[in-house]
């Protein structure tokens, strides 16, 4: 895929990226195309998390909590930003216009208090 940040203005990158799930998501689908089911992403992106423990605890449930966060958070926002398409009643995600473009702004010298690690930072931290 083209990285190009021609179309994501810097201050607009900061702000859809400010979250580890949507550079998790960003990182990912800019990796492995296709559509993705938002249970099996929130699976695969808890699965690439080097920072997540084992789940030993029988009432928290990694995947059923990502899955979540991306379904109410982190997916209708970059759905809102052209960067991700994202069908509410199939609960699926693909990739849009806009995401190489601000797939870009992942290498860029900007906070992210709680980033660092595999894929260009951004699966150390949840």
């Amino acid at each position: 895929m083209k990285y190009t940040d021609s179309d994501v203005p810097l201050a607009e990158a900061v702000t859809l990226l400010e979250t580890t799930t949507c550079r998790q998501v960003v990182a990912f689908l800019l990796e492995v195309d296709g559509v993705w089911d938002v249970r099996t992403l929130a699976d695969e992106l808890v699965r690439l998390d080097p920072t997540l423990p084992p789940d030993t605890e029988a009432d928290r449930n990694p995947v059923e909590e990502r899955a979540i966060r991306l379904y109410h958070c982190a997916l209708p926002k970059l759905a809102e930003a052209g960067v991700v398409e994202f069908d509410v009643d199939e609960q699926t995600v693909a990739p849009a216009e806009r995401l190489d473009a601000l797939g870009a702004h992942l290498g860029e010298t900007i906070d992210y208090s709680d980033g660092g690690g595999r894929f260009g930072g951004v699966f150390a931290s949840s």
